[in-house]
């Protein structure tokens, strides 16, 4: 396979290498040494056009640009294409040896034009660093034809006018077409020499935006995302482009004579354009140095040996194209199978029954195979489509058999990395991959296979082991065989696109459904505690992780109580607003629950940290027990609010819970900072309370019943009830009282009417009669016997009575009661609430009632001698001598 190129021209690289040689004179000269004279040439070069681009434009450049019609003014687009106009058009005129500039900075006049006679190493230097300068600052940028076509006859037309000028010199307007001489061979040594120091000096421009020159940087910051992207993202606008301008980048400069080169006996062309977008287009450094080495002895230049140089150069070039063409063909292949929106067109081929286990896989299992079939299905659509003339021309067959051992050999790289992946492991995936080749093979007719005499036109792409034709040799050379060759391809191709193969899988492997992710949980989980290097294909059942399970199951109950007052989790709680409509009561016990489950949450994702890819057992059964925690918990509310039990009878999760799982995904990313771009499938999920599991199972056992058991025995029920009545769903001193509340202005208003009707008409004077009933008169139970009632049995209570004595004649005088030791109820009501928020569960109503009883008996009437109740009697005691406004009530605590 060759290169058409003129013979008429020598090479303009060859010319350069003749004016190095005479200029050389007698000095030693290596292959590096060339090299590096020749980039040096080319940096200076470039470093003038650099200057031309950050300077301001001149007058005759800037008014034509400034004057198009088809440019208004104060508008981005405007703006854009004017100083697109002006850039192009110092190109142009370097690329001519004419330079144009103001008199001054703001000048509206010019200095005469600056022409300069390139002789050919100038002008092969010129013509190479206009052309990739081109390419590499503007050749991202859109609308380049539409300023190409307003400037280049008008531009022409004012260089030539320069170039013949005053002098009249012969022949200089021939500089406009100099670049003509520019072959395939001279543009990729050059873009070897220059190597990324024009692509660097682009990128330095256009990170100092508005400070990187007024065509170069703030066109890039400014300009170009308002014109250019249009809802795009950076790259995608970047490449469309790149795409519009690779064939009319070097019309516009002339270089070269045909803006095509042919390849011997092949109908796939590569343009002139190709090379010059095409990174991959150049030579490598080290080829350019081992063919300039034979131009060298004895550290001269030999220059008979300049045209075998050159021939050598072009011989690599042409080896460089062809590698070139076949990593562009084989990425084309993997970018259209690798696009799973374009998968969908291949459904009907790969809908039902792939493979032998089909009847027996998982819903998982079925979608990723079908997913795969899709994937080679679409290969095959590729090569069949590989067609120039009608399919006749003799190129056509090797390429689709180049294409159908690369897609096998693609085949078995897959194959081979899915050992251990869930739920399609290597087995299965080689199923659909063979189903595809035999039931959805676009390159048989139908599925009838070519038949003999059928011509070229029939070919047909079959799933073979790439060990079956990989030691076939292609060329001369015993070496080439063809699986290094494309493996050489894809390992080039990986380089561009890493990861290639990982992110197919990925794709296959996709998990749309918490079953399909319960179910690759345990098994993986399963194999790697058996130490197993391949997933047990189905054959793993609930008891074998039964152990493990409930271990995650009791650590995250353990995480949520200690951890929901704890961090920054209230933030995800604290919508006022929100939990303000479902009442006083509603608001606090959502609002409780929202916080118990967000602590739940942030459990879950805690134990994905670390971790390289794909949720983790614990991480995706702590999701299955929290979902099913909430379904277990709400029906318990449910049913204890109704009495028998401490839950408030006003008890309201649901919304709350819901809230909670509702900030899932802003929880996953405030603790695995892999998953700030959200979701992907794999390495990061999001646990949701609406993906269900009811119809998911493990081997034979239901997932469901098996996650229902474990919450039905007596321990869990009771730890719920706990979580409710402590938690949740408190009651509160304050719940029982506000009920009364209303009637307290009733109630102290007919306490102050008794007093004021006792106090004036009540008995008069000291020495009235007093109506006394000894204690066998009083009906009831005895006082001893409501003592006892109100007495626990099983702890010894002491107390003692006492009676302070003062003379009748000593004037009453009412105590007043100091701040020393005394409580209001509301007071003790916090200390409690205190006591629960740091993690003191247990206590309870009767706890807060002995908080009552110590503060309302008064520090007075306990005393450190204590008596056992057995010995209070109160028969033993008269009455009389124990007035009854001062004997506390022992069954309530309070003074009467």
């Amino acid at each position: 396979m060759t290169i058409q190129q003129s013979s008429v021209r020598t090479s303009m690289f060859g010319e350069w290498l003749k004016v190095l040689v005479e200029n050389n004179g007698n000095n030693p000269v290596t292959a590096g040494n060339i090299k590096d004279t020749l980039r040096k040439n080319l940096i200076d070069e470039f470093e003038k056009l650099g200057q031309w681009l950050v300077d301001q434009e001149s007058t005759e450049i800037g008014n034509y640009c400034g004057e198009r019609p088809k440019w208004p003014r104060n508008s981005w687009r405007s703006s854009y294409m004017k100083v697109l106009c002006t850039a192009i058009g110092e190109i142009r005129y370097f690329i001519s040896g004419v330079r144009k500039v103001r008199k001054y900075y703001g000048a509206t006049e010019d200095r005469d034009p600056d022409v300069t006679t390139l002789t050919p190493a100038e002008a092969y230097a010129r013509c190479i660093v206009s052309a990739v300068a081109l390419a590499e600052i503007y050749g991202d940028h859109c609308n380049m034809k539409e300023a190409i076509d307003e400037v280049e006859g008008a531009f022409e037309q004012k260089i030539r006018g320069h170039l013949e000028g005053k002098d009249g010199k012969p022949g200089r307007s021939n500089q406009l077409d100099v670049c003509e001489g520019i072959n395939a061979t001279d543009l990729m040594v050059g873009k070897a020499v220059l190597g990324n120091a024009i692509k660097q000096w682009t990128k330095e421009k256009r990170n100092l935006r508005y400070s990187g020159g007024w065509r170069v940087g703030r066109q890039w910051a400014e300009r170009w995302p308002h014109v250019c992207r249009r809802g795009k993202g950076e790259e995608e606008a970047k490449n469309k482009a790149k795409e519009e301008n690779k064939n009319i980048l070097t019309p516009f400069l002339k270089v070269g004579t045909d803006n095509s080169i042919a390849t011997s006996g092949q109908n796939n062309m590569s343009t002139l354009g190709d090379i010059l977008m095409n990174d991959d287009m150049k030579l490598p450094e080290n080829t350019l140095e081992n063919v300039l080495q034979v131009v060298i002895k004895d550290g001269k230049v030999n220059a008979l040996k300049i045209d075998e140089v050159v021939q050598n150069l072009q011989n690599a070039a042409q080896e460089e194209i062809m590698e070139v063409q076949k990593l562009n063909e084989l990425k084309e292949l993997l970018q259209n199978i690798t696009d799973d929106k374009k998968w969908d067109n291949f459904s009907k081929d790969c809908n039902d029954d792939i493979g032998s286990s089909w009847s027996k896989d998982t819903e998982g299992e079925k979608t990723a195979k079908q997913k795969a079939c899709k994937l080679f299905a679409s290969g095959l659509k590729h090569i069949s489509d590989i067609k120039k003339d009608n399919g006749q021309d003799p190129d056509v067959p090797l390429r689709k058999t180049m294409m159908c051992a690369a897609l096998n050999l693609y085949a078995d790289q897959l194959i081979s990395k899915a050992t251990n992946q869930c739920p399609l492991d290597n087995k299965k995936l080689e199923e659909a991959i063979k189903y595809a080749f035999e039931e959805g093979n676009a390159t048989m007719n139908g599925k009838s296979k070519c038949t003999t005499g059928s011509g070229n036109s029939c070919f047909e792409c079959k799933r073979q082991d790439s060990s079956t034709f990989g030691s076939c040799q292609i060329g001369k050379d015993k070496n080439d065989k063809v699986k290094p060759q494309l493996e050489s391809l894809l390992e080039k191709n990986d380089e561009t696109n890493p990861n290639n193969k990982e992110k197919t899988l990925n794709k296959i492997n996709e998990i749309e459904s918490f079953c399909t992710q319960v179910q690759c949980a345990i098994k993986q989980h399963y194999a790697k505690k058996n130490n197993k290097k391949t997933d047990p294909n189905g054959t793993v059942t609930w008891s074998d992780i039964n152990e493990d399970a409930k271990g995650v199951l009791m650590t995250l109950l353990e995480q949520m109580t200690k951890e929901q007052t704890k961090g920054d989790l209230a933030k995800y709680c604290n919508d006022d607003n929100k939990w303000s409509k479902f009442g006083h009561k509603g608001k606090h016990t959502n609002k409780a629950a929202c916080l118990l489950f967000a602590a739940g949450l942030k459990n879950i994702y805690v134990r994905g940290k670390g971790q390289v890819k794909g949720p983790s057992f614990g991480q995706t059964m702590g999701c299955l027990f929290l979902k099913e925690y909430a379904k277990q918990l709400k029906d318990l509310a449910n049913k204890k609010k109704r009495g028998n039990s401490w839950v408030h009878p006003l008890c309201d999760i649901d919304e709350g819970i819901k809230h909670a799982f509702k900030q899932s995904k802003d929880i996953m990313r405030s603790v695995l900072s892999q998953c700030n771009n959200g979701t992907d499938g794999t390495s990061c999920f999001e646990c949701t309370i609406d993906k269900d599991y009811n119809k998911c199972s493990i081997g034979t056992d239901e997932v469901k019943s098996k996650v229902e058991s474990i919450y039905q025995d007596e321990s869990k029920q009771n730890q719920m009830q706990q979580t409710l009545e402590n938690t949740v769903c408190p009651i509160l001193l304050t719940d029982l009282l506000t009920p009364f509340l209303p009637l307290a202005p009733v109630s102290i208003g007919l306490s102050a009417m008794a007093y004021y009707l006792w106090k004036y008409f009540g008995p008069l004077g000291k020495g009235g009669a007093r109506f006394r009933r000894s204690p066998a008169e009083i009906r009831g139970p005895s006082v001893q016997e409501q003592v006892l009632d109100h007495v626990e049995e099983a702890g010894p209570h002491e107390y003692r009575l006492v009676k302070e004595r003062k003379p009748r004649s000593a004037p009453t005088r009412t105590k007043r009661s100091g701040p020393v030791n005394r409580r209001t109820i509301i007071e003790i009501h916090f200390e409690v609430l205190d006591e629960c928020q740091k993690g003191d569960t247990q206590l309870n109503q009767k706890d807060f009632l002995e908080l009552l009883i110590q503060e309302f008996m008064g520090s007075e009437l306990m005393e450190s001698e204590q008596v056992p109740k057995e010995e209070v009697l109160m028969e033993s005691i008269p009455m009389e001598l124990l007035p009854i406004e001062e004997v506390p009530s022992l069954g309530s605590g309070f003074m009467v």
